[in-house]
């Protein structure tokens, strides 16, 4: 299996490229739902443009401006059998934008004084110094603080070193245990059998390792599921539907999409019984990759979550200035290193995580600092086969697009749309 099946991207600013397959349909033979804006009827063109360019099926753009849900509309077709259309409020699986949700979790223990950034992770004084994780083939792991995890510099490997994240089947065989694999069993052969790319806190490569690990500590810290212990603070910002997505289609979530593989994705499927399961169906078990890329939302539901945490003080926070302020950081001396935020901080002062799985996800939170917030999601990645991370940030370039259009709006619409959600 190729590691573009495994793809999972985290921000993408490259020049354009062609991935789209398929005869897709026109622009003006998408439907949309929720209320028109007409001082926003460019987003509508937008995304409609996109979406035919690329032959995706159904998408949703939510747009907030100093604390206020502006704009929120579905594009397409959440089911394209049932002729159903994509709602403001749908469903979709979001892939690694799950990570600023992870660290936003874990800035609340450290809020709560229930961890440090520079907790040590494993060995005996570790957060993690459960019997399960002592096995440890390289020392250096000793070395591993909770802020490294959360930056991308822990040294744990990436997509670029193979991504055991994705392997169920052969982590699973060489850990004695039936796929797929838990995420505990995942870090557990990470430590035991793997080495680490790089000395603690030296370099940058993402890791949904690390984030794995974080869900983890969550756990630990909290005494609960990562995914209880996320939901009851989702819920303080008025979220109360997101969830860790099901793997297989009957196990879609009430409200949530449909997923469209173009014709070419597919392979092993993750419970080893050597059956060739289509991308979005069958090729990753979601509750694995929970903490890392595992959630479903809307975009509604995503711009509650940051303007929950954006620092802005127009609604409720989950956090406070002061620990808002201090994840803002990165470390020191290392180029490329995400804040301890999980964002990635840009020199004009906006934040961004885009999400991307070969299950049918594409995915694209923004936080400009001028105050106005957006985000997307669509039930089809458009990559071709044998495509690349370049075509994957082709396509999120022309999804960032929509912040120049943002930029060029001078009369904003009134009300807030969030009372409806």
């Amino acid at each position: 299996m190729t590691k573009t099946l495994h793809l999972v991207l985290f921000c993408a600013q490259l020049c354009l490229a062609g991935c789209s397959g398929g005869i897709a349909p026109g622009p003006g033979s998408i439907p949309a739902s929720g209320e028109s804006v007409p001082a926003l009827a460019v987003l509508d063109n937008a995304m409609r443009d996109l979406m035919s360019s690329y032959d995706i099926p159904g998408g949703a753009l939510a747009v907030t401006r100093q604390g206020r849900l502006v704009y929120a509309r579905g594009f397409g077709y959440a089911d394209t059998d049932a002729g159903a259309v994509v709602q403001p409020g749908s469903l979709f699986r979001i892939a690694s934008v799950s990570k600023v949700i992870t660290a936003m979790a874990v800035a609340r223990l450290i809020e709560k004084g229930q961890l440090t950034l520079t907790d040590r992770v494993f060995g005996p004084t570790g957060v993690l110094n459960d019997a399960g994780y002592q096995t440890i083939q390289d020392a250096r792991v000793l070395d591993i603080e909770v802020g490294h995890l959360l930056a991308h510099v822990s040294g744990f490997p990436g997509e670029e070193a193979g991504d055991p994240q994705f392997a169920s089947v052969p982590v699973a065989a060489a850990m004695g245990t039936s796929p797929p694999p838990s995420n505990v069993t995942v870090i557990q052969y990470v430590l035991a059998q793997t080495s680490l790319v790089f000395a603690p806190g030296t370099q940058y490569l993402y890791s949904n390792v690390g984030y794995n690990v974080l869900g983890r500590i969550i756990e630990k810290r909290t005494g609960t599921t990562y995914e209880s212990y996320v939901r009851s603070l989702l819920a303080e910002v008025g979220v109360t539907n997101m969830a860790i997505a099901g793997s297989l289609e009957r196990e879609r979530h009430a409200g949530e999409v449909k997923y469209y593989d173009l014709a070419w994705c597919a392979g092993d499927a993750y419970d080893g019984t050597g059956r060739q399961a289509p991308c979005s169906y069958g090729l990753m078990y979601f509750p694995t990759i929970d903490s890392h890329g595992g959630w479903i939302a809307s975009p509604i539901d995503l711009l509650k979550f940051s303007n929950g945490v954006d620092g802005f003080g127009n609604r409720t926070s989950l956090l406070s200035a002061a620990t808002i302020a201090a994840m803002q950081q990165a470390p020191a001396g290392v180029p490329g290193a995400h804040a301890y935020s999980g964002w990635t901080v840009e020199a004009s002062g906006a934040w961004s995580h885009a999400g991307a799985l070969t299950t049918g996800t594409a995915a694209m939170l923004f936080r400009g600092a001028d105050q106005t917030e957006w985000a997307v999601v669509f039930n089809r990645l458009p990559l071709r086969e044998g495509g690349t991370m370049d075509d994957i940030g082709a396509f999120f370039a022309k999804v960032k697009a929509v912040t120049d259009l943002l930029a060029a709006v001078t009369d904003w619409p009134v009300g807030d749309q969030f009372a409806r959600y």
